[in-house]
Order: structure tokens, then sequence, then C-alpha cells
């Protein structure tokens, strides 16, 4: 399983599952999900809902 994911940017930043929060949020119009935030080492990046779900995923483990 990978321990890193690709910002927007290109950059590639690692997860520390200690130092990782994950958030989202919500479209206040429509209830759903707007934004995906990984928060690695204190410094939050946007991400889509498939990188969200696998760095998930690799934190539940």
């Amino acid at each position: 399983m990978a321990t890193t994911f690709t910002d927007r940017s290109g950059n590639v930043v690692d997860i520390v599952p200690r130092e990782t929060i994950l958030s989202t949020d919500t479209d206040v119009v429509t209830g759903g999900v707007s934004r995906y935030i990984i928060e690695v080492e204190d410094t939050p990046y946007e991400v889509d809902s498939q990188t969200y779900a696998a760095v998930e995923k690799y934190l539940d483990k």
C-alpha cells in the first residue's frame, strides 16, 4: 500500500498515519461533500474523493 499521494501541484506528500487528519467540507446547498481535505503534518491538502478514500483506507490499517 502506498504511503504517499501527489497533491494538485504535483508534489509527492508522505502520509504519516499518526499525524494525518482527514476532514471534509459540506456543501451548504446540497448537503453533500464539497471538498476533501487531508492534513499531513499541519499542512492541509485538498484532494479528490478517490485520493481521500485511498488515504482513509490506508490510515484505518
